[in-house]
Formats: structure tokens, C-alpha cells, sequence
């Protein structure tokens, strides 16, 4: 735009000059006034012949300065015409520089993107290969997975199969263990009626003690027993007949130990399953008089509801847990010492009865000072069934 612009304004500053020049002297020379009064007939024929001779001059001059006039204005055209194609040839010479630069571009441009393509092309066939690959190996992953699938539920089922024949034949063992127990029992607590020698009655009395473990032991089998059931149905659980069960289980125990056994309820009946809950109690129970404290020993039991819960809480002032084994106390077989009375067994049944009942185990205790046991169950509707985890 500025390149037209100045072209213009150098045409129009020429056509000035050449309008200018072409003016001619002559124009200014004053007119010779051909009339005389004075003038002789000579001197009148000299005058015409001096006017035509002017004449001449003058249309001779005028003639000269016309073709020198178009002699400029040619050549000032020439100089025009000359400088516009100048010009324009600058101007193409630059637009086609411009455009043989531009041209290059695309064909930088062109080329980059041809190579481009072809990186793109290729990319494409290796990203085709690798999708095709990972298509092959996944049809052989799902393959995998459902041979593994198939294995695993075969396996599954082969594992519940035993386990329900273990189970069974758990349950069977433990029963039929505890009929000859029950025997030796009875025959026990006959001896002692017959047989009046101390030193065959204290004799008659380690039997009954061992057979009594014995028989404890056989319970607690049968309480893993019945934890491992698939399906518990929850019935209602009258408070007081549930603690004056499990209290005549351990009547003689909690006498001879001469332990001050406290009870506190706080709700008469709740929702729950009937055997795993006696079990829960009856094992928290026996873990506090088998780590009792040796002077006035006391367990406190305690049966109240939490919200929608209900707290078996049983506490007592024993020997207490010391810190390092407070992680492994639910553990099965777990004991402190060489020399604890228990079997390892309680706590961890326990555990499972109350996870099980979908309820929660804690504990507090303080070495040397006893323990607390808190054991919180959900109450349940009677028309809910818990399945087995």
C-alpha cells in the first residue's frame, strides 16, 4: 500500500513540472500594434515585411518550443514510464522473492509433513501391532483367569466339603469324647460317697480335677464347633437364666477359690444367638478365675445396653496382661508363660463367637491389677439371620 501510495504522488509531481515547462517564452513578449499614423508608405511596406517577418519568428519559435515541449513531456514520459517500471520491477522482483520464500515454506512445510505422515503411518502399524498383541495376550489372560476361576471354585468347594466333614466329624469327637468323661465323672462323685480313706478321697479329688478339664477342654472344642456354623438363627436370651447358667458352671470353682463374684444387669432380654453367647461369657469367665489374683479376688459382670448394642462386660482385679502381649491374646494357642493355667484357647474363641455374632472384642488391663473385658453384640430382631464370614 505504501509502495502505490508513493508512485502517485510521483506521477502527479511530474505531470506539475511538465505543465510548468511546457509554457513558452514567447507568450510574455508584448504585441506590435501594426497601426501608425506617422509612418510613411515605406516605412508602412517595412513594417508589414518586419511584421511578417515576426511573424515568422514567432510561429517558428512557437514550433521549436512545441517540439522541444514534446521533446521534454517525451522524455519526462519516458522518465515516468522508465520509473514506474522500475518500480514495478522492485515490487515484483520483491513479491517474487516473497513468494519463492513462501513457496520454499510450503515446501519445507509440505515435506515436514509427508515425513510426518510417514512417522504417523508407521506409529499407527506399530500401535495396530501392539493393540493386536495385547488383544492376544488378554483373550489369554481371561483364559487364565477362567481356567484359575474354574480351579478356585473347585477348589473352594472341595475345601468346604472337607471342612464341613472336619467340622462334622469335630462336633462327633468332642461328643463322643465327653460321654466317657461324663461317666468318669459320675463314677467320681460315687467313689467319694463309698470310699471313706483320705488319701484315696484326695486321690478320687485329682481325678475330678483333671476330668474336669478335661471336659472344659471338650466344651471348648464343641464352641469351635459351633462358631464355624454357616447359618445362626437369633432367638430371645432372657438375661437372668443366661447368668444363672453360666454361674452354676463355675459355682463350685468360683467357692473353692473363694472369688467375690458380682453381677450388674441392665437390661432383662436381648436378640442374639443363645449357645455362642454363653460360650462368650463362659470363657471370659474362666480366663478371670485362671489368672486370678491369690488374696480377695473378685469378677464382675456386667450386662447392659450401648445404644443398639448390648455390653457383656467382665471384669476383674487379677493378674492383668502385660503390654507386649496385649496384640496376641486373641491369638489360638496363645499363652503368656510356660506355666499359665490356660489352654490358649478361650480368648480365641471368644474372638471368633463374637465376630461371628457381628459384634466387636476389646479389653483394658493394667499388670498387676486386672482387666476388663468388654464384648458388644448387636441386638438383632428374631426374623434376621446372621450368615457365615
Amino acid at each position: 500500500m505504501k509502495i502505490h501510495l508513493t508512485l502517485v504522488l510521483c506521477f502527479l509531481c511530474l505531470l506539475v513540472m511538465v505543465r510548468v515547462n511546457m509554457a513558452s517564452p514567447y507568450d510574455s513578449l508584448p504585441p506590435v500594434d501594426n497601426q501608425s499614423h506617422v509612418f510613411t508608405p515605406f516605412m508602412q511596406d517595412s513594417s508589414r515585411q518586419l511584421s511578417r517577418f515576426l511573424e515568422k519568428s514567432r510561429a517558428e519559435a512557437r514550433e521549436q518550443q512545441t517540439l522541444l515541449d514534446r521533446q521534454r513531456y517525451f522524455t519526462v514520459l519516458a522518465g515516468i514510464i522508465t520509473l514506474l517500471m522500475a518500480v514495478l520491477a522492485a515490487v515484483n522482483y520483491r513479491s517474487f522473492k516473497r513468494e519463492k520464500k513462501l513457496n520454499q515454506n510450503i515446501a519445507e512445510q509440505k515435506e515436514e509433513i509427508r515425513i510426518q505422515a510417514e512417522e504417523l503411518a508407521v506409529s499407527n502399524a506399530m500401535l495396530i501391532r501392539l493393540n493386536n498383541e495385547i488383544a492376544e495376550q488378554k483373550e489369554e489372560i481371561t483364559q487364565i483367569n477362567q481356567q484359575q476361576e474354574e480351579t478356585i471354585q473347585l477348589r473352594t468347594a472341595e475345601l468346604t466339603q472337607a471342612y464341613k466333614e472336619l467340622d462334622t466329624f469335630f462336633y462327633r469327637a468332642s461328643h463322643d469324647f465327653r460321654r466317657p468323661v461324663t461317666t468318669f465323672l459320675g463314677l467320681v462323685q460315687v467313689a467319694r460317697i463309698t470310699v471313706q480313706d483320705p488319701p484315696v478321697l484326695e486321690l478320687f479329688e485329682r481325678v475330678q480335677q483333671t476330668a474336669h478339664h478335661l471336659d472344659r477342654m471338650l466344651v471348648k472344642l464343641q464352641s469351635i464347633s459351633d462358631v464355624g456354623l454357616q447359618r445362626l438363627q437369633f432367638t430371645e436370651i432372657d438375661v437372668h437364666d443366661l447368668l444363672h447358667g453360666v454361674f452354676k458352671t463355675f459355682k463350685d470353682e468360683l467357692t473353692n477359690a473363694q472369688i467375690d463374684f458380682r453381677v450388674t444387669v441392665g437390661v432383662t432380654s436381648f436378640y442374639s444367638y443363645p449357645s455362642l453367647v454363653t460360650v462368650i461369657l463362659g470363657n471370659l469367665i474362666e480366663n478371670s478365675i485362671n489368672f486370678r489374683r491369690p488374696d480377695r479376688p473378685y469378677i464382675h459382670l456386667r450386662v447392659y445396653r450401648q445404644a443398639d448394642d448390648i455390653v457383656l462386660e467382665v471384669g476383674d482385679n487379677g493378674q492383668g496382661i502385660h503390654p507386649r502381649y496385649h496384640e496376641g491374646i486373641f491369638d489360638m494357642y496363645f499363652r503368656s508363660n510356660e506355666n499359665s493355667k490356660g489352654n490358649g484357647l478361650g480368648l480365641y474363641i471368644v474372638k471368633k463367637a463374637v465376630q461371628k455374632l457381628h459384634g466387636t472384642i476389646t479389653f483394658t488391663s493394667v499388670l498387676y491389677e486386672g482387666s476388663v473385658f468388654y464384648a458388644k453384640l448387636p441386638d438383632l430382631p428374631p426374623a434376621e439371620e446372621v450368615q457365615a464370614r
